[in-house]
């Protein structure tokens, strides 16, 4: 085993290390040797950056700035009005709301020349991969995908070699032949891991599928980051090359169900599709599976296996690994993997849970008063959401938008009444709420899970609490020292989640009812 550094143009130096014949590759064990599976956790001590760092630069600048920071100060939540177009009212309007809001982005060359501190670099996909896999405790590295190893940084294909790839999770073979501008699934970086090139190879076009593990096509993981390797359940921590199909190793076979879900409605027949885009589908059907030659593409075409891929989310539950990955691919292509963001939204897409239960679990800010003329009377928060959720457990956290720390916090308690069609609200005082600017709240529930992170006169990012790392939704209206005693910040609109309604006031206060000029229907 020997060690040597490693750099690049304008870059600090890397230590390597070399494993015999098998290149670059680290591995991390717990104490006792054995492969660990636990997810894999932001730092808490790092801060992340906000997402306005990032305004105005060119991808090329992007490419810079996310590779000077440190891993984790890269925001996890998506922006705060990312999804506000979204409806989740019904398994259909869901599927085209969220393909509203994520198709037509950023499309980048599959390969160019040109490389990070050249003068004519334009980034690629190496270049994109190169940060969204970076490995959390070695950055200037790449984590693979199927073998879980770390492999020296590439912007390019190496000949020979152990070497990582470019791993199409969609086969390209099976809907989306062609490397062009106007076929972007070919390069659309939301499917693209970095992935150990024997595997990737062994892989080829196979869809996902379980079958009884055999020794004879064991693909084994190595440990890194506590999870993986040769101990414990073998059938857990290896993947699987049988002839027909691939069954990719627990840690990461979330990761994978997810961008084909994410394929699947990114890539959906509608008015606004490219007529050279395919209509990508989930099938359980492997008749259905089959290549697509460059003449055919725009039809439909179909991967798999669809109930395998939806138990492999609730296999691998999504991490802070995967939520820095779409991340940083939202920061380049400005689009995100909404089943990233929302797993939750994956049981209603396809067809497991009606609309009502996510929308059960996701009550929101509804009124709030902070500020009026002479001294503060009568400061509150209202939730408004579904009849008979028991609000115990909850929690509203005061957030000093000076440095995004924690002020305050109140526990909820009580259970939300049926006042209009299976809705209603329940208002708690807040007597100490501060008057901004940028001041806000966040709505966190039992599990310790931010809901809902708004902000008054102004944006800020949470830097410690339940909320860290969130970037606050600026409700754009206020309260000020004139604002007359009784009035209050209000939601107005007709519907039963959040996305719906509209900010709106001073208004006069309806503490404890349905604002003026908002409906449950």
């Amino acid at each position: 085993m020997k060690a040597y550094c490693n750099t690049w143009p304008g870059r600090r130096w890397v230590l390597l290390v070399a494993v015999a014949t098998m290149g670059l590759l680290l591995s991390f064990r717990g104490a006792s040797g054995q492969a660990l599976s636990a997810p894999v956790s932001r730092d808490p001590s790092i801060v992340p950056v906000s997402y306005d760092v990032f305004l105005d630069m060119s991808p090329e600048e992007t490419w810079h700035q996310i590779d000077e920071l440190e891993y984790w100060a890269i925001p996890l939540a998506p922006p705060a009005h990312y999804y506000e177009s979204v409806d989740a009212s019904t398994a259909t309007i869901l599927r085209s709301s969220l393909h509203a809001r994520i198709r037509n982005h950023r499309v980048f060359p599959y390969t160019h020349s040109s490389k990070p501190g050249e003068s004519n670099h334009h980034v690629d996909t190496w270049d994109i991969i190169a940060l969204a896999d970076a490995h959390p405790e070695a950055p200037q590295s790449v984590l693979d995908i199927y073998m879980n190893a770390t492999f020296a940084r590439q912007l390019s294909g190496p000949p020979g070699g152990f070497k990582y790839d470019r791993e199409h999770s969609w086969p390209k073979s099976l809907g989306f032949p062609t490397n062009a501008t106007s076929n972007p699934a070919y390069s659309d970086c939301h499917h693209l891991f970095a992935a150990y090139s024997s595997y990737n190879g062994s892989r080829s076009n196979k869809p996902y599928g379980e079958e009884s593990p055999a020794a004879e096509v064991r693909k084994p993981t190595v440990e890194n980051l506590r999870r993986g390797g040769a101990h414990g359940a073998e059938e857990d921590t290896a993947n699987y090359s049988f002839a027909t199909i691939w069954q990719t190793w627990i840690g990461r076979r979330g990761d994978v169900a997810r961008a084909l879900m994410y394929l699947d409605v990114r890539y959906e027949s509608s008015p606004d599709q490219r007529e050279t885009e395919a209509d990508l589908q989930l099938t359980d059907d492997p008749s259905q599976i089959t290549t697509v030659d460059a003449a055919s593409v725009g039809g439909s075409a179909f991967m798999g296996l669809k109930s395998v891929l939806l138990k492999w989310n609730d296999d691998d539950p999504v991490d802070d690994l995967e939520r820095r990955r779409n991340s940083v691919v939202y920061l380049f292509q400005g689009n995100r993997n909404p089943f990233v963001d929302h797993p939750e939204w994956i049981n209603v897409v396809y067809g497991i849970d009606s609309p009502a239960a996510v929308v059960s679990v996701e009550p929101w800010i509804n009124e709030l008063h902070y500020d009026n003329a002479g001294e503060d009377a009568n400061e509150f928060v209202e939730i408004a959401g579904p009849a008979g959720l028991d609000l115990s457990g909850w929690q509203l956290i005061g957030y000093n938008g000076n440095g995004g720390k924690v002020y305050d916090a109140i526990a909820l308690r009580g259970s939300i009444p049926d006042q209009e069609h299976g809705f209603g609200v329940l208002a708690f005082d807040f007597p100490r709420l501060q008057n901004g600017p940028a001041d806000g709240l966040a709505l966190i529930d039992p599990s310790h899970r931010l809901v809902e992170l708004l902000s008054y006169e102004g944006r800020f990012t949470a830097t410690d609490g339940l909320a860290d790392g969130g970037e606050s939704m600026d409700i754009e209206i206020e309260e000020t020292a004139a604002t007359p005693v009784g009035q209050a910040l209000q939601r107005r609109g007709q519907g039963n989640h959040r996305g719906a309604f509209t900010w709106d006031g001073p208004s006069p206060a309806s503490r404890g009812a349905p604002n003026a000029g908002q409906s449950f229907p």
